[in-house]
């Protein structure tokens, strides 16, 4: 079966800074990239095409250690999403992606900063 995913939180500098970090970062980030993740699934799910349901009933997020994964289960994503030689693309997983794109990463920024206000660091000497 094929199926769409998308990671949130994987990127391998911030995860080594997660390690590093106080655990009121880890904390206030982990919030943030649920928050993004329920946000991406939510617009996924009101641009996916609904010919019987299944598709967008198929969009869930899921979490695996510090990663958030959005996905789409259904064997029906990937063709709707890219299309195929006989049915044209009718795209919704990555635009609400690109949609959605900066205001996650601000979000997460204002999380890295305000966790490591929490811990008692000033930003501006650790970022």
């Amino acid at each position: 079966m094929t199926r769409l995913k998308f990671s949130m939180g994987g990127l391998k500098g911030l995860s080594r800074a997660m390690a590093a970090a106080p655990k009121e970062v880890a904390a206030r980030v982990d919030k943030a990239l649920a928050k993004n993740a329920d946000e991406l699934a939510g617009s996924a799910r009101a641009l996916a095409p609904e010919k019987t349901g299944a598709l967008k009933a198929s969009i869930g997020v899921e979490k695996v250690g510090n990663t958030h994964i959005v996905e789409a289960k259904d064997e029906a994503a990937v063709p709707m999403e890219w299309g195929t030689r006989d049915v044209d693309a009718q795209p919704f997983f990555f635009p609400a992606y690109r949609a959605q794109k900066r205001r996650f990463r601000g979000r997460n920024a204002r999380a890295i900063r305000q966790g490591l206000k929490d811990a008692g660091l000033n930003p501006k000497d650790v970022l």
